[in-house]
């Protein structure tokens, strides 16, 4: 488990935009952009709601239920264990395909559109989730935006929000 005091200053300067490295009579600062991924098992424990608050967005995992799912899951990873190459080329084309639309989407986000209903929307639903601060409606509604362009709209509907 990562420390506190290191995680904050992960995203002190993340936020920043800024990293300043200082040691050794060594005094260095660089510029620095990153998204910050993490994992957490809640048997070791609930971060402060401050250090929460610092993440836009939280995805509960769990595993895999159905059957049919779990063997096509379990043929995949032992696919890619046995051979890389022929696995990365089986997927190749639907992963250029995936790619393309990205890259279209990624054109179209700055032409997206929020209404003053989907600002609505994401309040309540940040609401009733019970969310600190407010950088979860804002990360709400860039998810929701980036849904919007993938779909290759320049409005973002109550779906994208959900």
């Amino acid at each position: 488990m990562l420390r506190q005091e290191l995680l904050l200053a992960v995203l002190d300067a993340n936020a920043a935009g800024l990293n300043q490295v200082e040691r050794d009579g060594i005094s260095f600062t660089h510029p620095v952009h990153l998204t910050v991924l993490a994992t957490m098992n809640p048997e070791e424990g609930v971060l402060p709601q401050h250090i929460l608050d610092r993440f836009g967005m939280y995805v509960d995992v769990e595993g895999e239920t159905e059957i049919e799912h779990r063997v096509m899951i379990m043929r995949r990873a032992l696919a890619y264990g046995s051979d890389v190459a022929s696995f990365r080329k089986e997927y190749a084309e639907s992963t250029q395909e995936l790619a393309t639309r990205i890259a279209a989407a990624v054109k179209l986000l700055p032409q997206i559109q929020l209404s003053d209903a989907m600002l609505i929307l994401a309040a309540q639903m940040v609401s009733q989730a019970l969310c600190a601060g407010h950088r979860a409606e804002i990360y709400l509604l860039e998810a929701a935006k980036a849904l919007a362009a993938l779909a290759g709209r320049s409005y973002v509907l109550p779906k994208d929000v959900e």
